[in-house]
């Protein structure tokens, strides 16, 4: 079995409400950037190994991806794709996940809602709706043999920033 785990951004500034900003500018924040520092240490803490990350090219996803490779030590496995924007189909970030995670078994990715549930959602069922709630620093695990289009996928957990502390 193979792990993938899903990680939305950690918190960020206020959405932009002007149509004339750009919202994938917009950044952590320091609390932010701080959850998501003790997040990366929960994981590893728990045992979590990460052989590739697969972020959204969004300034919040991006340091999101880079704080967790900080504190993997794996810096050189970051791919940046636009599979993960919001609205993007999820066939795509399948075929992406085939090509670039192909022989990995711990791969990570980090995005945004309602895009990451409605992924889990169509992994776990094949249908792109169901009540998951994955919060901000939040990190759902799916354990599969192979990722196909729509219910290939069983989830382990789905766990809040509270839950990802580290443990002491």
């Amino acid at each position: 079995m193979r792990n993938l785990f899903i990680l939305r951004h950690g918190p960020a500034g206020k959405a932009i409400e002007s149509e004339n900003k750009d919202d994938s500018l917009r950044p952590l924040t320091k609390k932010g950037k701080r959850v998501t520092k003790d997040v990366a240490r929960g994981m590893m803490d728990r045992g979590i190994e990460i052989d590739i990350i697969l972020t959204s090219p969004f300034t919040r996803a991006r340091q999101t991806a880079e704080i967790v490779a900080k504190v993997f030590k794996i810096h050189d496995r970051i791919i940046e794709s636009d599979v993960l924007i919001p609205g993007s189909p999820y066939v795509n970030c399948i075929d992406v996940l085939e090509k670039e995670a192909s022989g990995k078994d711990n791969i990570l990715i980090i995005g945004h809602e309602p895009y990451l549930s409605g992924l889990i959602a169509y992994l776990i069922s094949g249908f792109k709706h169901a009540n998951i709630d994955l919060k901000k620093a939040g990190l759902c695990h799916l354990v599969f043999d192979e990722l196909r289009r729509g219910k290939c996928a069983m989830m382990e957990s789905l766990r809040t920033k509270r839950d990802l502390t580290p443990i002491f």
